[in-house]
């Protein structure tokens, strides 16, 4: 539900009905937090498209209406916890800065690639913390070796990686890339924001597979990026009864998908492939997942528990790295 309102409000935007796009992204915000993932973007565009007239001249009229819009939304949602101690427990709630920069399963992002550094480095100079990152429990994340994260670096981090996506929106403000606007804004805060959820990975996901068949190479990065998804969620269903229905599903659905991305660059005379250090991700992706779910069982039995998740973070965010960086190519050099 939360998704199709995005998709919905995204659509608004394309169809040049920016008002009930921003009221829609307005509500979004009050039924998931998370959708502050989009909020730059949001921001930035509507005040382009929408504030903002040719000459650079600001529509009060549009303004006014839009802002007030986007306050009567708040108003309500937060209306029933006016009392100031209930709105420091839902701001404290809204943004659990105590719980560390990462979970105990890592999500598969830059953070990820950071805290594996500082286990080898951990590892190399014999430095090991009790309440390290692999730990596997949800706390303060201490590091071994390499300084501690704040939630203040990870915002500024997000802000600068923000720059050119908000640049690049200001500048062109083409309404046929706001889906592209949207997974890359959302990828970035996936990427690098605190405490992520491996399960947000869904959000620029959903708005890259809309716009996939735009061009072949769009095709490319949707597919990686949904394979890596779904392999990245195994660790989600760690009993043993679920192991096949995982992998079968996961397995049924990229085949097909990918059959069918086939079947579609082939009409359009063009060959739906990937470069072999592409396949050599990919097939390091898989025997991770087996690794996890066959290799380790069999060889460690309850040792070093911890050991094939790191693997899995670390491996799905090295794919995530390159998609994202990919994903700012297309906005830069490839139009379409």
């Amino acid at each position: 539900v939360l998704e199709g309102i995005l998709i919905l409000s995204l659509t608004y935007l394309y169809d040049g009905r920016n008002l009930i796009g921003g009221i829609l992204f307005a509500i979004l915000l009050n039924l998931k937090h998370i959708y502050l993932y989009l909020a730059p973007v949001y921001f930035i565009y509507l005040l382009k498209s929408y504030c903002i007239e040719k000459g650079f001249k600001l529509n009060i009229v549009n303004l006014a209406k839009l802002g007030s819009a986007v306050i009567a939304v708040f108003a309500i949602s937060f209306a029933p916890f006016l009392d100031l101690d209930q709105l420091k427990q839902i701001l404290s709630r809204l943004f659990p800065f105590q719980r560390g920069l990462v979970h105990a399963y890592w999500a598969p992002n830059f953070w990820a690639l950071y805290c594996f550094a500082d286990k080898v480095l951990g590892f190399v100079l014999r430095k090991h913390s009790s309440a390290s990152t692999t730990s596997g429990v949800v706390q303060e994340t201490v590091f071994d070796v390499l300084p501690k994260i704040p939630p203040i670096l990870t915002i500024a981090l997000i802000l600068a990686v923000h720059l050119p996506l908000l640049y690049k929106v200001f500048r062109t403000n083409s309404k046929n890339q706001v889906f592209l606007y949207g997974a890359i804004g959302s990828f970035i805060f996936f990427m690098f924001g605190f405490h992520v959820h491996e399960k947000a990975i869904l959000i620029p996901l959903s708005l890259l597979q809309l716009i996939q068949t735009r061009n072949i190479t769009l095709s490319k990065l949707a597919f990686l990026m949904s394979l890596n998804a779904g392999i990245s969620l195994f660790p989600l269903l760690p009993e043993p009864t679920e192991t096949l229905i995982k992998y079968l599903l996961c397995c049924v659905f990229h085949v097909v998908y990918y059959a069918v991305l086939v079947e579609l660059w082939k009409h359009k005379n063009n060959k739906f492939s990937f470069k072999w250090f592409e396949a050599v991700m990919i097939l390091g992706l898989i025997a991770v997942a087996l690794f996890y779910s066959i290799g380790h069982p069999l060889i460690f039995k309850n040792r070093l528990p911890f050991v094939p998740l790191m693997l899995h973070s670390v491996a799905s965010a090295s794919i995530n790295v390159y998609v994202l960086g990919h994903l700012f190519k297309q906005l830069f050099v490839e139009t379409f």
